[in-house]
């Protein structure tokens, strides 16, 4: 049974997408990690390390790499990056590693995201050509959207429509 909220929204359940890992780590205890530690800790703590595994044994270190999926199907891969895109990561290994991925079988859209959660605006940067197929109508490469736009073109990826109490919600253009 999926549970969800008064907006049929359905709840988070596995916890992954708290802020830290604190209330996870009690949960495991035995001394694994301090009980202050947060993700992008833990995160830095094992890219730093992994790096020490030697130049032949690269990894790509994904902070906010989301897999959009529909009835347990995946539509999109999008990485979220909270910086501007004037410093584009589209031919970083990483953006290189990730696309491949995306183009096995068939292929994912994957997009670089860049948002202001300030504004919540947003800015797709299509990576492989999935994703320039599928941008959103009338929009160019690096066109800021309004939240609304955003989760309208996340909702167009898996051919359904943003229910009205979700839009309300949402910050438009202005």
């Amino acid at each position: 049974m999926v549970l969800r909220n008064s907006d049929g929204v359905a709840v988070e359940r596995t916890g992954y997408r708290d802020d830290s890992l604190s209330s996870h780590i009690q949960e495991w205890g035995d001394g694994f990690i301090s009980n202050d530690i947060t993700k992008k800790d833990l995160a830095d703590s094992i890219s730093a390390r992994h790096r020490e595994w030697g130049y032949d044994c690269p990894a790509t270190n994904i902070d906010c790499l989301f897999v959009e999926y529909n009835h347990c199907q995946p539509v999109a891969i999008l990485d979220f990056k909270g910086k501007s895109p004037s410093v584009r990561d589209r031919g970083t290994a990483n953006a290189r590693t990730i696309a491949n991925l995306a183009n096995r079988g068939k292929p994912l859209p994957f997009y670089n995201v860049y948002y202001d959660n300030h504004l919540w605006t947003f800015i797709l940067d299509p990576i492989n050509d999935k994703a320039r197929e599928l941008m959103p109508k009338n929009a160019v490469d690096l066109t800021t959207m309004s939240e609304e736009s955003f989760v309208r073109f996340l909702y167009d990826l898996r051919d359904e429509v943003v229910p009205s109490s979700i839009v309300k919600k949402l910050q438009t253009a202005d």
